[in-house]
């Protein structure tokens, strides 16, 4: 029975990636099958890099193969075959993503865009970026890069219609101009010194006096400009500022991120941005009329969800305890991991949508 019951779990597992055959194709293009010593078709390979993915170390994923009837391999067998198979994990799981793009229902999709950083012994550092559904609750794309990968709100393709939602460090101008060029908008939070505003008739901003403003209690909602300070012949790209007071208890732990911040990068903290840490500064390109002020605020805080989501990878499936120094049994274990959770997503999807 037992066997009867991990056959159909195994089933639907490789129902989900793709039949038998396209399987056996993507690793043999990707390189991850050429020669079939002890390993003999994508499945095995397969079910091996799951499995290693599920904490096993090299000498224990070896001995779970043989156990198991996958193949009799050597730890030292193991591990080159891991290294290799990190392309075709990629494929596997960039197919996957991309079945979950297609927005539901009629509405505009709300996808939040964010990136995470994963340590290697021996200090090295992987960053994933995503992005994130609101709707569908799950992973609509996926990225894996090391350190120096840079968070862009142009990473994830542009779905017509969708509102991309980012932190801070989203803010750059290729990034909105891009986003809008594709069909897309944004709300995207800046900081003090985060992006070159100026106003309509580009002239200087006085963001101190607008603060002032948002002191008052009502949010300022301002039509400006967004200048590319290193590409000066692009035209400036129009957007909404909107600026809003935060409660105290809120400010109180802005100042204090900011000071701990200052302290870390061992340099001082300018007055202007421990003042501006007492608000929620954004840039959005909806239009005013369906979009007001405070329901643009409401909507970026939603951001919360993709922190829940990163939680869910590193407390339920370890995903912030990387075993490897190699970088390409890193990104393999990474990988795994990675199609782990997307799978979950969709077992997620199929407990929903069946009745009690």
């Amino acid at each position: 029975m037992a066997d009867l019951s991990i056959a159909a779990d195994w089933g639907w597992v490789t129902g989900r990636l793709g039949s038998a055959e396209e399987l056996e194709r993507s690793a043999r293009q990707s390189g991850a099958l050429v020669r079939r010593r002890e390993i003999r078709d994508a499945q095995s390979l397969l079910r091996l890099c799951l499995g290693y993915g599920c904490g096993l170390s090299l000498r224990e994923a070896a001995a779970w193969a043989s156990l198991n009837g996958i193949a009799a391999m050597s730890d030292v067998a193991v591990l080159k075959r891991l290294r290799g198979a990190a392309d075709w994990l990629g494929h596997l799981a960039g197919r996957l993503v991309a079945s979950h793009g297609a927005p539901v229902g009629p509405g505009r999709p709300l996808r939040i865009v964010d990136g995470s950083m994963v340590s290697a012994p021996g200090g090295g550092l992987w960053r994933l970026h995503v992005a994130y559904d609101l709707g569908e609750q799950r992973f609509t794309h996926i990225e894996l890069t090391d350190h120096r990968g840079a968070e862009k709100l142009e990473r994830a393709p542009v779905a017509i219609g969708e509102i991309r939602i980012g932190d801070r460090c989203y803010a750059r101008p290729e990034g909105l101009r891009h986003l809008s060029a594709h069909g897309g908008d944004f709300i995207v939070r800046i900081g003090w010194k985060s992006l070159r505003l100026r106003q309509g008739d580009r002239s200087a901003l006085d963001l101190a006096q607008l603060l002032d403003q948002a002191q008052a209690g009502e949010p300022v909602d301002r039509d400006v400009l967004v200048v590319n300070g290193r590409k000066r012949g692009l035209p400036a790209q129009p957007v909404r500022l909107i600026i809003l007071h935060k409660p105290q208890q809120a400010a109180e732990r802005s100042q204090k991120r900011a000071r701990r911040a200052s302290q870390r990068g061992g340099h001082d903290l300018q007055p202007q941005t421990l003042r501006a840490a007492d608000y929620l500064m954004l840039v959005t390109s909806l239009d005013r009329t369906a979009y007001p002020a405070k329901q643009i605020a409401a909507l970026y805080r939603l951001r919360w969800q993709v922190e829940l989501a990163f939680k869910r990878l590193k407390s339920l499936l370890d995903f912030s305890r990387l075993p490897a120094k190699d970088p390409d049994l890193a990104r393999t274990w990474l990988l795994a991991k990675l199609l782990m959770a997307l799978l979950l997503d969709d077992l997620d999807q199929d407990i929903l949508d069946s009745p009690p």
